[in-house]
């Protein structure tokens, strides 16, 4: 899906430079933090749930942190 938004953008004309951010915005957890921080053109996660346990929420920050 992110892949069909950002061509959708380019062909409106957004570049490199002034392409917005994409984020996820499904289930984010602890347990998927990761994969989803890696996946092609998505540049971060909405994390709903999951924020509100302190541990979690901690463990999500941290594989963002090492996200590439």
């Amino acid at each position: 899906m992110h892949r069909v938004i950002h061509d959708a953008l380019q062909a409106i004309g957004y570049r490199p430079s002034t392409m917005p951010r994409l984020l996820y915005g499904g289930s984010v957890s602890a347990e998927n933090a990761a994969d989803i921080l890696r996946l092609p053109l998505v540049d971060g996660a909405l994390v709903g749930n999951a924020s509100l346990g302190t541990p979690s929420f901690s463990s999500i920050i941290r594989q963002a942190s090492g996200a590439t």
